[in-house]
């Protein structure tokens, strides 16, 4: 038995101790189960909806549903991480959802998984809050409130991680100590601490702050920093010197402190004003500067702050803020993705002891406080949480949407049609928004590790995978978004060119190809160049025709449609092809910037004065409503910077805005 592990006096880490009497309200309790079903409800049914339209665009997902689906069946190597998943994260608390997902072989399992797991961090929460307050009415509050944060929707919503299911543990462990419950204190931290290898930074600080108050609770304090050493020396001593093997080299991110350990703690030994100022700003860097600055206002804003008058109660936050706030990835300065996992438990718990200091124990004040929280709360969610309908105060934009909308919807029926034809064995290369629903196959690569020709965050060389039996990709997404540069399309031609793999069919920029001896889709072939051009850009780029190919398409479906081009001179940047489209009401909708040629094709390298028709199946979003539509194009450079509207020469062309009509259409049912 731990030493000081039994029972011991309830202890708060502000706030004063708690009243003996408890006002009951089983209408309070009704309303925050209803508050927190309501929430839970809504991220179900958006992750359902995101899952279906393929709108979990990075490969977090991916990775873990394949390494649980893969270790139900005794499989520990992540084809789509490239490595075994123990040697990247930590993460053995995602076998808990091995029995379901024994039955249930999809990745949405993950997604709701988190959903669950974050709504539960409301009953501890209301639980702790009841003890504080001794008042239902106040706890209901609290518990309404964690839900409404927006820092938890974003958790809720972007793709999955294991330090989530996390969350409700640090919150019943922290809640626990409080109580004087030693014993459930540990076993929460021991759950905990197998979500992942960080999650020992809040457990240490736990600890520590109980260690150092002595009596009683050393030794519980004591037994935490126990669990917090144990989880790192599994993590550091044994998974990732055994698994890693260099895939995974996250420390570069704290390049600029140093190289190592060692190095890292001296440099900020040495300038610790550095190290607290890049606590809210980045030198040389305004942007990420304004990032930091919002992400305080986005974590406490919502709780008007009052976290800082616990200080004790937030201090296990500490190390984890500085875990963030000291890396160079920008995503870590915001509270869009999973970096406040492990910070928001203390956050709303400080909340709790922050305001029971204020009101002391004057329940008409108490409830005054928490109505004004949950106030806040609620406004906060307007303003910025993940479904502010014009978001205020929000300098950096979420990576992923979470609701669809015409084209995405459209283009994840051909996603699914294009899937379904894949077979059953052999190596399967997608891209991100393909990865999770095709997790459970064995060998599954990521596009952007062939393309990169290296792992993610580490210097190793990516081995590009043989025996490949297909690829789905929308290279067009994965350019614009900086995940595939000019060198990472030239590998992938190379890859496709030696792999054998050939267009085999097409959806807007979604290809999918599979090996053969030559492309059974035509799209891209040498044309006659005896018509007079249409337009000729920067001098350099002649568009010699542009015709459709039918004249009608159902909602959903795909419009065919044919243009020529010819090089005749060096291109200042890639082409780039937009199309617009124009309704009887004169409105237009303007779509991404796509490459021409998709990026299989370099047009920089196309014989000089040699025309080749492109031909491309645009995807009609299944909201145009039924009608008669105009079809256009404009012509873009990417450059290394920003994408610009290329010059027409032609005085018509420019007079237009650089659009031309292609033709008219007509959308059935």
């Amino acid at each position: 038995m731990v030493p000081g592990a039994g029972p011991s006096r309830p202890h708060s880490m502000n706030a004063p101790d708690a009243p003996t009497d408890t006002v009951r309200s089983p209408l309070a309790r009704l309303a925050a189960r209803v508050a927190v079903l309501a929430w839970l409800g809504t991220m179900l049914v958006v992750c359902a909806v995101k899952y279906r339209s393929y709108l979990y665009t990075d490969f977090d997902l991916a990775i873990f549903a394949q390494a649980l689906l893969g270790a139900v069946h005794g499989q520990w190597f992540s084809s789509v991480r490239g490595m075994y998943w123990l040697g990247d994260h930590s993460s053995l608390l995602l076998l808990a959802l091995a029995p379901v997902a024994f039955v249930w072989r999809s990745a949405l399992l993950l997604p709701w998984a988190q959903a669950v797991a974050l709504a539960l961090g409301a009953w501890p929460l209301f639980v702790h809050a009841r003890r504080r307050f001794g008042d239902e009415r106040v706890a209901a509050a609290f518990a309404a409130v964690w839900v409404l944060q927006p820092s938890l929707g974003y958790l809720a919503l972007f793709e999955f991680h294991p330090e989530t299911l996390a969350t409700p543990l640090l919150l019943g462990a922290a809640v626990a100590l409080a109580a004087g419950r030693s014993r459930t204190a540990i076993l929460c931290a021991v759950a905990a601490a197998l979500a992942r290898e960080d999650v020992a930074l809040p457990i240490a600080a736990l600890g520590a702050v109980h260690a150092l108050r002595g009596g009683r609770e050393r030794g519980t304090g004591l037994a935490l920093l126990g669990v917090a050493a144990g989880s790192l020396a599994l993590s550091f001593l044994v998974l990732k010197p055994a698994l890693a093997h260099g895939g995974a080299e996250y420390g570069t991110m704290y390049a600029r402190w140093g190289r190592g350990p060692g190095a890292i703690l001296a440099h900020l030994l040495r300038d610790p004003g550095g190290a607290l100022a890049s606590f809210w700003s980045t030198p040389g860097d305004p942007a990420d500067s304004l990032f930091k600055a919002q992400y305080w206002l986005h974590a406490f804003g919502p709780v008007l702050g009052a976290s800082l008058l616990a200080p004790l109660t937030l201090l296990p936050a500490l190390p984890v803020f500085a875990e963030h706030f000291l890396s160079s990835r920008i995503e870590q300065h915001t509270i869009h993705y999973q970096y406040t996992a492990l910070t928001l438990p203390f956050v709303a718990l400080a909340a709790v002891d922050g305001i029971a200091a204020l009101a002391r124990r004057r329940v008409a004040l108490a409830q005054g406080f928490a109505a004004a929280l949950l106030a806040a709360a609620a406004a906060a969610q307007c303003a910025f949480g993940p479904f502010a309908p014009a978001p205020l105060w929000r300098a950096h934009e979420p990576s992923e949407r979470n609701w669809p909308d015409g084209h995405e919807r459209a283009l994840a029926h051909w996603r699914d049609t294009f899937q379904d034809r894949l077979p059953d064995g052999g190596a399967v290369v997608a891209d991100f928004p393909s990865l999770a629903s095709l997790a459970a196959r064995d060998s599954l690569h990521s596009l952007h590790h062939v393309a990169a020709g290296r792992y993610t965050y580490s210097s190793r060389e990516y081995p590009a995978p043989e025996h490949v039996v297909a690829m789905l990709c929308d290279l067009g997404a994965l350019t614009a978004l900086g995940e595939i540069d000019e060198r990472g399309l030239a590998r992938l031609r190379w890859f496709v060119a030696g792999r054998g793999l050939r267009v085999t069919d097409s959806a807007g920029d979604l290809l999918l190809l599979e090996p053969g001896d030559a492309d059974t889709l035509a799209w891209l072939e040498p044309a006659t160049d005896a018509a007079p051009r249409i337009a000729r850009f920067d001098g350099t780029l002649d568009l010699l025709e542009a015709h459709l190919l039918a004249t009608e398409a159902p909602a959903g479906g795909v419009l065919p449609l044919a243009t020529s081009w010819r090089r005749v001179g060096p291109l200042a940047g890639a082409p780039l092809v937009q199309w617009n489209v124009t309704g009887a009401d004169g409105v237009t909708r303007d779509e991404e910037p796509r490459r021409l040629g998709y990026g299989l094709s370099d047009v920089s390298s196309w014989p000089a004065n040699h025309a080749f028709e492109e031909r491309y199946r645009w995807v009609v979003p299944v909201d145009l409503a039924p009608g008669t539509y105009t079809l256009h194009l404009t012509v873009w450079r990417h450059g290394s910077l920003a994408d610009t509207p290329a010059v027409a020469d032609d005085d018509g062309v420019r007079a237009a805005e650089g659009m031309i009509e292609i033709g008219h259409f007509r959308v059935t049912p």
